[in-house]
């Protein structure tokens, strides 16, 4: 998400009924909290039989994550859980911080009223280090879980209702990896971090932009800073601009099921696979690009910028060829002042946990230093792809990946990356 100054109304969340659920997540992070600063895997030090040591270990983490969704209640619990984390045997403190995963997804998922009926867990080493006689390694974690209805409630989306569904999610977490022979290593510490801080600290390689959605992409985005190349001095604002002569696209009569689809297509189809028609930023961008294209997919009309206005609020649309956008486009602030004013298609809705499907939600959540503290610039953008008829909601978004997420489940993930203020502002379709 792109930063720019700027006001907006803003709808607080309580996030105190996470909390308890945050005692068992806590088990998995150790006490005292890892830096995020972890080098390049290319500049890291490390042996090539080292590597294959630390990709067996951290395969059979994620193997033992797997497992735990199948366990008994009584293996998940906090109490029990805590027993291995304490104990000397340091397998079963790597069992302890791997059903922690799962026992907080098994909360989130019956807060929902869905039983989860399998789960897979795919990781990718970004990054590792040797510190202080322990390996720090970055993973990239992909969870798909497949859920049913444990009430018989349905969930409607663009494509009907159903009793079943697929929720994909990336996160980055920063393992910590001990010795537990002489030739196998055991994770004893598993720090779930903010996406986009970890990209902003190591600065990795963009990931290169492909011309097929089959090709696997890296997301690199989310709350990356905005870093603009345009020579616009940074003392002119929206004001100063020369008015738009353009026409606004008003009364835009915006195809849900056109949105919603072009969500689903590119959300749940090779993971976090992004469309080359649209522009992809490497320096942030890509949570609220993704929201624009899927709104511009279900019919608004673009409105075109050049280079004096693409700062101005009334503009939006964005140019493939220079990967380039209004600021409308790819800052969640911005984007969140045209959808409101300008769009003549949104209008405000009164809280995520009654938002209509396809509504766009924006969140505020860190201040222009990074620091986890609502500063009343909008920073993230994601989008309401499902209701239950029990009233739950749930969201799909880009960068990092979330495809038919249980708004529960996403709320509790920010928590745990730090996030414990947050505010938001709700815009639904205006019919």
């Amino acid at each position: 998400m792109l930063r720019h100054e700027g006001k907006s109304s803003l709808i607080n969340i309580g996030v105190s009924m996470y909390r308890k659920w945050s005692k068992t997540l806590l088990i998995a992070i150790s006490t005292t909290a890892l830096a995020f600063g972890i080098p390049n895997s290319a500049s890291a030090q490390m042996s090539e039989s080292l590597n294959d040591l630390l990709g067996i270990a951290v395969q059979n983490y994620m193997q033992n994550i797997e497992d735990a969704y199948g366990y008994p209640y009584s293996n998940l619990t906090e109490a029990y859980l805590n027993t291995l984390l304490q104990s000397n045997d340091q397998e079963n403190q790597q069992k302890a911080l791997a059903s922690s995963q799962a026992a907080s997804d098994l909360v989130c998922f019956q807060e929902s009223s869905l039983d989860i009926v399998s789960a897979s867990v795919e990781s990718s080493i970004l990054s590792s280090e040797a510190i202080d006689g322990a390996v720090q390694v970055a993973v990239l974690e992909t969870k798909t879980i497949e859920s049913h209805s444990s009430d018989g409630s349905t969930i409607t989306r663009y494509d009907g209702e159903t009793e079943d569904l697929t929720s994909i999610w990336q996160d980055i977490h920063i393992l910590t990896l001990s010795t537990s022979s002489e030739d196998s290593y055991t994770v004893i510490s598993d720090q779930l971090v903010d996406y986009s801080e970890y990209l902003q600290t190591n600065d990795p390689v963009a990931f290169a932009k492909k011309h097929s959605k089959g090709q696997n992409l890296f997301g690199v985005d989310s709350d990356l800073p905005y870093s603009n190349s345009d020579s616009i001095p940074d003392t002119q604002y929206e004001n100063d601009l020369p008015n738009d002569a353009s026409p606004q696209p008003r009364a835009t009569q915006i195809s849900e099921g056109r949105m919603l689809r072009y969500v689903d297509t590119w959300t749940t189809g090779p993971v976090d696979s992004f469309n080359p028609e649209y522009p992809i930023f490497s320096s942030g961008g890509n949570c609220t690009n993704f929201v624009s294209q899927a709104v511009h997919e279900g019919g608004q009309a673009l409105v075109p910028y050049n280079f004096l206005t693409k700062r101005s609020a009334s503009v939006w649309s964005y140019d493939t060829a220079a990967n380039d956008s209004s600021w409308t486009w790819s800052s969640a602030d911005y984007n969140h002042q045209f959808m409101l004013n300008h769009s003549g298609s949104f209008a405000t809705a009164d809280s995520p946990f009654v938002a209509p499907i396809g509504s766009i939600i924006y969140y505020d959540w860190i201040d222009d230093d990074g620091a986890n503290n609502p500063d009343g610039a909008f920073d993230h953008a994601n989008i309401v792809v499902g209701v239950s008829n029990s009233g739950i909601r749930y969201i799909s978004q880009k960068s990092p990946l979330r495809s038919n997420m249980p708004y529960n489940e996403f709320i509790f993930n920010a928590v745990a990356q730090g996030h414990s203020a947050i505010n938001t502002s709700v815009l639904k379709i205006d019919y």
